[in-house]
């Protein structure tokens, strides 16, 4: 399938590329993660080979903005579609009674010229984390959410990174951190995971306080990004259960990260090799895939089992 070319342009312009990956260990404990030297390693080869950045990062809020402005675009037909619509929040989204002709399970109140419009849906599509505000409105929906005892702050710092990733990790007491460009400038975004800590914060200024505790030991520069970060975000950790048999395509890296980033790391790995290997054309696909077709159809079967466990017969 091409990609839409007026949609990658959009998405080229907020783009800042990635120049480096640094795998720093927590001050004092020198561990060396040889997965993540051999991206970097990896990564060096590839912009040498080709003469410019090949991996490029977005802020998530720019890459949401650019989608619903392009499909707004090609939606021509000039009638208010709440699949398309930005403003539509999860408020405005409530379960209706399925046992009418229609079969509609959601019934979403969207603006339509300055009124407000109810279009009756079986389907709603949103992407808001493991304690999913979507999920809640379904009914019967299980209790499936297990505490993985680790706490994640988040923040955004105004400082550019300069296109290094930065990934500290400290194995003796399973805490990590990711430094990571935003988008153009978006400066940096920033994570630390650590191990679950007794009390609830009511404070953004008891959660920078207990943050500053555990990176207190971490490198000036990450503490630095902390300091000069507007807002930050604290999150107990919890994953789905019926998840646990899906990780077997993350092999050993699900554990130092949490992040999400294990696989798309997997993938620049690969990728990057292949690459270099084939070059840019179909042989360098064809390569990728058989490369990553095991890990991906396990994923797959997987996720296929726990959707006909959650929905029988569907």
């Amino acid at each position: 399938m091409e990609m839409d070319p007026i949609l990658v342009d959009k998405l080229k312009k907020v783009r800042v590329a990635i120049k480096s990956i640094e795998n720093k260990p927590w001050r004092g404990k020198e561990v060396r993660w040889l997965f993540l030297e051999k991206i970097k390693d990896t990564l060096s080869s590839l912009r040498l080979l080709f003469k410019r950045a090949i991996i490029y990062s977005h802020l998530w809020h720019d890459v949401r903005t650019v989608l619903a402005v392009r499909a707004k675009e090609l939606y021509s037909t000039g009638r208010e579609n709440p699949l398309l619509n930005p403003s539509c929040t999860l408020d405005n989204i409530q379960t209706i009674d399925t046992s009418g002709e229609t079969g509609a399970r959601f019934a979403i109140i969207v603006n339509e010229n300055g009124r407000p419009k109810t279009v009756h849906a079986k389907l709603v599509i949103a992407c808001d984390g493991s304690k999913s505000r979507v999920r809640s409105l379904l009914p019967n929906e299980p209790d499936i959410l297990i505490d993985g005892q680790k706490l994640v702050w988040r923040g955004l710092t105004p400082k550019s990174a300069n296109g290094m990733a930065t990934i500290y990790t400290d194995i003796d007491t399973g805490r990590s951190a990711v430094l990571f460009p935003a988008g153009k400038g978006g400066g940096a975004s920033w994570s630390v995971i650590s191990n679950v800590q007794a009390g609830k914060l009511e404070t953004e200024a008891q959660a920078r306080s207990r943050l500053a505790k555990v990176i207190n030991d971490v490198g000036e520069d990450f503490k630095q990004a902390v300091d000069d970060s507007s807002f930050i975000i604290e999150n107990k950790l919890f994953a789905r259960d019926f998840d646990k048999t899906w990780n077997s395509s993350y092999d050993g890296l699900a554990m130092p990260t949490r992040e999400g980033i294990a696989l798309a790391l997997v993938d620049a790995k690969v990728l990057g090799e292949v690459v270099a290997k084939h070059g840019l054309g179909l042989e360098a696909l064809r390569a990728y895939e058989d490369e990553r077709y095991e890990s991906v159809k396990t994923m797959a079967d997987n996720v296929e089992i726990g959707a006909r466990n959650l929905i029988p017969d569907q």
